[in-house]
């Protein structure tokens, strides 16, 4: 998993939770980790030790690829 480098700030504004993605997508947050294990969802990013968060921006891209 990907670490957020302190160079990096402006991103944490992009950054979503578990929570917050399966409010958008009507699923439980085991949903979300499922579909995260079984490679069916963008890889999340680790913020600090405790802390792991979805970029919006891979989320989007996600949702394009899907439509297509």
């Amino acid at each position: 998993m990907p670490t957020l480098h302190r160079h990096n700030q402006q991103s944490i504004s992009t950054l979503m939770t578990a929570q917050q993605l399966s409010e958008v997508f009507g699923v439980h947050t085991n949903t979300i980790w499922r579909w995260v294990d079984q490679d069916r969802f963008p890889k999340p990013v680790r913020v600090s030790r405790k802390i792991v968060r979805f970029r919006a921006e891979d989320v989007q891209e996600f949702l394009r690829t899907r439509a297509a």
